[in-house]
């Protein structure tokens, strides 16, 4: 369910396993941030799994985090161009993934 998430995400930004990081707080935050939000745009997933997957967060952590990077988009014209890469990059995977399951 979150396979072509985290490749997208994984080429954005410096670490392997966003589920799992072992970086500084200040450092894998905002990444798992943007994944709780991406998950819950482009998944069937609950909140409490979208934060089980990603390191045990509790849902109302994911609730924060979507709410955080939703704020950001409105107020911070970098990070909404940065959610718009991201998401471009998504859309593109998916459908190169389900061209090559076509074939």
């Amino acid at each position: 369910m979150f396979e072509i998430l985290d490749a997208t995400l994984k080429k954005n930004f410096d670490y392997d396993k966003l589920q799992k990081a072992t970086k500084p707080r200040n450092e894998s935050v905002y990444p798992r941030q943007i994944a709780h939000y991406f998950a819950q745009r482009k998944t069937f997933a609950t909140l409490t799994e979208i934060g089980d997957y990603y390191g045990g967060k509790s849902h109302a952590t994911v609730l924060y985090s979507i709410k955080n990077i939703r704020n950001l988009i409105f107020s911070s014209p970098s990070v909404r161009k940065q959610i718009k890469q991201i998401e471009l990059a998504y859309d593109s995977f998916k459908d190169r993934r389900s061209e090559n399951r076509e074939q």
